[in-house]
């Protein structure tokens, strides 16, 4: 030790700033010289890290991959295949539906499937939502849901196509529930009724068909509002020429009105952009590069009931709808492409940007915001 300023004689120096800068190259194998014998490797703590886990064949750190406070659950995409990329921000959504949520967890396997139960998506999904809700990680790998879904590998689906088919699927699941209340979840949270029908502009025949909804499909023009284009669901058309309707009054073609109506509004309701289309001059499917304008809070009171009548429906609460989950595909092809969800999490009063396990807390929704509405180039969904 140092006493006094002077060096204790039990101190060697080996070497002092004085001497000759030693080389790797000239020193690495002299035994006079205790440089360049690999110690650089073991002093870097990373480096040290990265190299005792490869020797172990161990994943990352858990540590190093811990939620953020605040932050919600992220879902690891990148390692899956590309057609289950609509599969996981749909679930991202639905997650955030109480309801929905609550009747995932009450189902339980049938007596003839117990064994079984573990590789359906009911019991993934189960999985999926307890990692999104209690997980201390950052992300949650979904590996096994999307391999219980057993989707088709050779094309990307769309996202309304996903969301139809495992709304299907879960239904037939929930059916067979003997919990009234999960038996009829979908049903209760999803489902709308619809009008259809035609106006004989002769003798004023009405023929009507009722039919049941889970979302409503929204054609695209540039440059619109979702309010316009609910309009342009809406719209009558006249049937006329070699349109004409075979009226069942008069028994002879005639020109009619023919109109949709929406009849009853679900809890959630949900919009599905007709994102892609059918190009008649190439012959093949195209993603439109459309814009449109969506507002965060939607009346749907002037868009119920019929059409026809002078009295239209007064706004009510129960028709207001306040925006709670957004589904972006990203990428110019129909075929190929990569999605993204923005969700608003009630807990923390904020929205985030699910990109893969990459979660970001964000102000401004949709690809732009210049107005009060967004302009958005995706798929979307509303909540009450």
């Amino acid at each position: 030790m140092l006493v006094d300023g002077e060096l204790d004689d039990d101190i060697i120096i080996i070497s002092d700033d004085e001497g000759h800068p030693c080389a790797a190259k000239a020193c690495k194998f002299s035994p006079n010289c205790l440089n360049y014998l690999g110690q650089e490797n073991w002093e870097d703590e990373d480096v040290l890290v990265n190299a005792f886990m490869k020797a172990l064949a161990l994943e990352d750190n858990p540590s190093f991959e811990g939620r953020e406070p605040d932050f919600p659950v992220g879902l690891k995409l990148r390692t899956l295949v590309q057609h289950a990329t609509p599969t996981l921000p749909f679930k991202l959504v639905w997650f955030r539906d109480l309801a929905f949520r609550s009747g995932v967890y009450e189902c339980k396997p049938s007596d003839d499937v117990a064994t079984k139960f573990m590789d359906t998506p009911i019991f993934q999904l189960q999985v999926t939502f307890s990692a999104l809700q209690e997980s201390t990680q950052g992300c949650f790998n979904p590996t096994k849901l999307v391999e219980s879904l057993q989707l088709r590998t050779t094309e990307q689906q769309d996202a309304q196509e996903f969301s139809k088919l495992f709304m299907s699927h879960l239904d037939a699941e929930f059916q067979k529930q003997a919990n009234p209340k999960v038996k009829s979840l979908v049903t209760d949270q999803f489902q709308g009724k619809q009008v259809y029908g035609t106006i004989c502009n002769k003798c004023k025949y009405r023929s009507e068909r009722i039919s049941d909804f889970l979302e409503i499909e929204i054609n695209l023009k540039n440059n619109s509002k979702l309010e316009d284009r609910i309009e342009g669901v809406l719209q009558r058309e006249i049937l006329s020429g070699d349109n004409q309707y075979l009226c069942a009054e008069c028994e002879t073609l005639q020109d009619a009105t023919r109109y949709t109506e929406l009849k009853e509004l679900p809890p959630v309701l949900h919009f599905s952009l007709l994102r892609f289309v059918y190009d008649l001059s190439t012959m093949e499917r195209k993603k439109s590069k459309h814009t449109i304008l969506f507002p965060t809070t939607l009346d749907m009171s002037p868009f119920l009931g019929s059409r026809h009548q002078s009295s239209p429906v007064q706004p009510s609460d129960d028709n207001t709808y306040e925006l709670r989950g957004v589904l972006l595909h990203k990428g110019p092809s129909a075929y190929h492409g990569h999605y993204e969800a923005q969700v608003y999490d009630a807990t923390n009063k904020s929205w985030f940007q699910f990109n893969d396990e990459t979660v970001t807390r964000i102000k401004v929704l949709g690809e732009t915001s210049r107005k009060a509405a967004i302009s958005i180039d995706i798929e979307d969904s509303d909540e009450k």
